[in-house]
């Protein structure tokens, strides 16, 4: 019944100011139910990697947390968060490599491309061959050659 407790959780997201003095939304990562408020504050000057995120479609208007209360969100609302941060309406989700032990699981997407050019490439390299093959045989199964009408044939057929 439920998500068990051990598997639920949260990604902390939270803002981070450039050296630039302006702010963006920084998705540490992943964070056990049970983990709520992880270690992992990393002092002075950092550098960030990661994918810069869209804002996600809303689930529920109605699940937007109500003013003054607890910071959950229900999924990523990246202009609702930004605003109430004093951030800019950018997320980053930062790379694997910026996990922290016992702080957030960083790297929770998974870009994979999908690739299936060589595939395309035989297939159209064989559908060349075929058709080089029937058209070199004379066009037909059989063996005999299409032959198409000359010009004085079509007219003819128009009854001019």
């Amino acid at each position: 019944s439920g998500i068990h407790a051990e598997y639920g959780g949260y990604h902390s997201i939270v803002p981070f100011t450039l050296s630039s003095g302006e702010r963006i939304l920084v998705d540490r990562g992943w964070v056990a139910r049970r983990d709520k408020k992880p270690a992992g504050q990393v002092p002075g000057e950092v550098t960030l990697k990661g994918y810069i995120r869209a804002a996600e479609p809303p689930v529920m208007a109605s699940m937007a947390p109500a003013a003054g209360s607890s910071p959950t969100y229900i999924w990523r609302d990246t202009p609702v968060m930004a605003e109430v941060s004093g951030s800019l309406p950018i997320t980053v989700e930062l790379f694997a490599e910026h996990s922290i032990e016992d702080g957030p699981l960083a790297g929770q997407t998974r870009l994979s491309v999908y690739n299936k050019h060589m595939e395309y490439i035989i297939t159209w390299f064989g559908l060349c061959i075929a058709s080089l093959f029937y058209l070199g045989r004379g066009g037909t199964s059989r063996g005999t050659s299409l032959s198409f009408p000359d010009m004085d044939t079509l007219l003819s057929l128009d009854g001019s």
